[in-house]
C-alpha cells in the first residue's frame, strides 16, 4: 500500500458513488424492472459504500489514536476535525432547504412543515437518532455518521486493537444484523415503500443508525485486515480489484443482491486502496478524482435542486410534449448540480474547514492520506 500520498482511487470511487446517488434519486421512481432498472434502484447502496469507506479512512487516519478506547485529548482533536469536515456545508444546505420550503409552497403537500424539534435536532445533528426528519434529505446519513464518530474510540478499541479472533464472529454478526434489517416490514421502519430491503433512512426509527454503524464497522475491519500479509498479497494482485469491481457492477443489475453487495464493499475498498488494478487507475483519473473531491458537495446540494427545480423542469418538458421529461430534466440538472458543487466546495466547505481549524485543504474523506506504518 502506498505511503505518504493520497489514495486517489478511493477519492475517485467516492465521486462515482455520489453521482450514483444523484442518478438514483432522479430516476429510481421511473426505472423499470429490467437489468437497467435494478441497477438504478440499487443506487441507494452507494450510501452504504460511503459508510464503509468512511470507517476505512477513519481507521487509517485515526485508528492509532485510540488503542485503549476513549482518551480526552485525541478524542477532542478527532471530533474537531470531523466536525469541521462535515458541519459547515451540512448546516448551510439544511437552512437553505428550510428557506426554500418557506418560499416554495408547491412542495408543502409532499414535505410537511418542520417542527421546532426537527429544526433543533438538525442543528445539533441528532435528528436521525430515532428523533425525526432531516431538513435536507441526505442529512440523515450525516447525522448517523456523526453518531459513528462519537462511537469511534470504542469501535477502534474493539475492532482495530482487540484480538483478531474476534473478527470472524463480528463479520457473522454484521451479516446477521443486515439480514434482519432487510427483513423488517415497511410498517416497522415507518416507510411506505423502499427500493431495496436495506433502503432504511427514516429518522424516526433507529434502523438507519444501525445501518450506518454496521457499514462503518465493516470499514474498520477492512483496514484491520490490511495488517495481514495474506490479505495484502491477495488485494495487491492486479486482478483482484478488477474482479471485485466487475462483480459489484454485475450484482447491481441483479434484484435482491443488496446484502451481498454491502458485504463485498470492504474487500472492494481494500483492493482499490492498493492502487494496482486497472479499475484503481481509472478511478484515479483527474475527472473522476475531481468528482471525488466534490462528492460531499454533490451529495448535499443535489437534493434541494431535485426537490424544487426538477418538478418544474419536467412539467415544462411535458407541456412541450418532449419524450421522457424526467430523464431530460435529470440530464440538465445533474450537470447543474456538479457546477453548483464547485461553488459550495470553494465558498462553503473550504472556508468552513479553516473556520473550525481543519487541517487538510481537500479534506480527509475526499483525499485520504496513508501514513507510513499506520496499520493497526
Amino acid at each position: 500500500m502506498p505511503s505518504q500520498q493520497e489514495i486517489r482511487a478511493l477519492t475517485g470511487i467516492r465521486g462515482a458513488a455520489a453521482i450514483l446517488v444523484v442518478v438514483y434519486h432522479y430516476l429510481a421512481l421511473g426505472a423499470g424492472s429490467g437489468l437497467g432498472g435494478a441497477f438504478i434502484k440499487h443506487g441507494y447502496l452507494a450510501v452504504d459504500l460511503f459508510f464503509v469507506l468512511s470507517g476505512f479512512v477513519m481507521a487509517l487516519s485515526h485508528g492509532r489514536d485510540f488503542p485503549s478506547g476513549y482518551a480526552l485529548a485525541p478524542f477532542r482533536r478527532f471530533l474537531t476535525k470531523r466536525f469541521a469536515r462535515i458541519y459547515p456545508l451540512y448546516i448551510v444546505t439544511s437552512f437553505a432547504c428550510l428557506a426554500l420550503w418557506l418560499v416554495d409552497g408547491s412542495v408543502h403537500d409532499r414535505i410537511p412543515a418542520p417542527s421546532l424539534l426537527t429544526i433543533v435536532s438538525n442543528v445539533v445533528l441528532v435528528q436521525s437518532w430515532a428523533i425525526g426528519a432531516s431538513l435536507n434529505g441526505p442529512g440523515w446519513s450525516i447525522s448517523t455518521e456523526f453518531f459513528a464518530y462519537l462511537m469511534f474510540p470504542a469501535l477502534a478499541f474493539g475492532l482495530l486493537h482487540g484480538p483478531r479472533r474476534a473478527i470472524p464472529p463480528f463479520l457473522a454478526l454484521a451479516a446477521a444484523l443486515l439480514w434482519i434489517l432487510g427483513r423488517l416490514p415497511n410498517q416497522a421502519v415507518h416507510q411506505d415503500f423502499r427500493f431495496g430491503p436495506l433502503d432504511l433512512y427514516i429518522g424516526e426509527t433507529a434502523y438507519p443508525l444501525l445501518r450506518c454503524l454496521v457499514g462503518f464497522s465493516l470499514g474498520l475491519v477492512a483496514w484491520r485486515l490490511t495488517s495481514l500479509p495474506v490479505c495484502r498479497r491477495v488485494m495487491a494482485w492486479r486482478g483482484t480489484g478488477d474482479t471485485l469491481v466487475l462483480c459489484v457492477l454485475l450484482l447491481m443489475a441483479v434484484p435482491s443482491s443488496d446484502l451481498i453487495l454491502i458485504l463485498l464493499f470492504p474487500a472492494l475498498i481494500m483492493a482499490l486502496a492498493t492502487g494496482t488494478s486497472l479499475s484503481a487507475h481509472i478511478l484515479a483519473l483527474a475527472p473522476i478524482h475531481r468528482l471525488g473531491v466534490l462528492s460531499y458537495s454533490i451529495y448535499l446540494v443535489h437534493f434541494p435542486i431535485l426537490t424544487h427545480l426538477e418538478p418544474r423542469l419536467a412539467a415544462l418538458f411535458e407541456g412541450a410534449q418532449v419524450a421522457h421529461p424526467h430523464l431530460m430534466s435529470a440530464a440538465i440538472l445533474i450537470p447543474v448540480t456538479v457546477l453548483l458543487s464547485l461553488a459550495t466546495f470553494r465558498f462553503v466547505e473550504k472556508p468552513g474547514r479553516r473556520l473550525f481549524r481543519a487541517a487538510p485543504a481537500d479534506g480527509p474523506d475526499a483525499a485520504p492520506v496513508v501514513v507510513s506504518g499506520a496499520r493497526p
